[in-house]
């Protein structure tokens, strides 16, 4: 090689040396002063790693109370719903009842009255036949007899008289 070529070489070395060492201090300068300035935020108590934690975890605990208390309002609304719903039910429930034991009484009554008509329709067929052979013997021309029954008993509360006519 040539003392050209050699100092060229050494040159060259030299360079690279020169940029090596800058690019070492500038590393280790950005390193030293971000290291100090995290240093002086823990030492003055501003520690930024902990502090959006605290503030997220105040938010995660106000928002779940939050939603604690949605969550009785809206179990106490759906107790208040159930219980209006059971009230409908029963309260329709009981109409229902009274409907049908209204149904009943009326057929009751319906039976009790044909039961007394039959009875008093009966009674009137037994006492006319003996009326009118005695009638169609005496006169021929006599009036039409018309009477009137009425039979109250407890059993047929609410029953009108029955009024039968005979020919």
């Amino acid at each position: 090689m040539t003392p050209r070529a050699l100092a060229l070489r050494a040159a060259r070395r030299r360079r690279r040396f020169a940029i090596r060492a800058r690019i070492a201090s500038l590393a280790a300068a950005i390193f030293l002063s971000l290291f100090a300035t995290i240093y002086a935020q823990l030492a003055s108590g501003n520690d930024p790693a902990l502090a959006p934690k605290a503030a997220t975890l105040a938010a995660v605990d106000a928002r779940a109370k939050v939603l604690a208390v949605q969550a009785a309002q809206a179990k106490r609304a759906a107790a208040k719903a159930a219980a209006a719903e059971a009230a409908s039910a029963r309260k329709s429930a009981a109409a229902r009842l009274a409907a049908h034991q209204r149904a009943a009484a009326k057929r009751q009554d319906a039976r009790a009255a044909a039961q007394l008509a039959a009875a008093s329709s009966a009674a009137n067929a037994a006492s006319a036949a003996p009326a009118s052979t005695t009638q169609s013997q005496s006169s021929a021309s006599a009036a039409p007899a018309s009477t009137t029954q009425s039979q109250p008993s407890a059993s047929t509360q609410g029953t009108t008289a029955v009024t039968t006519r005979q020919s």
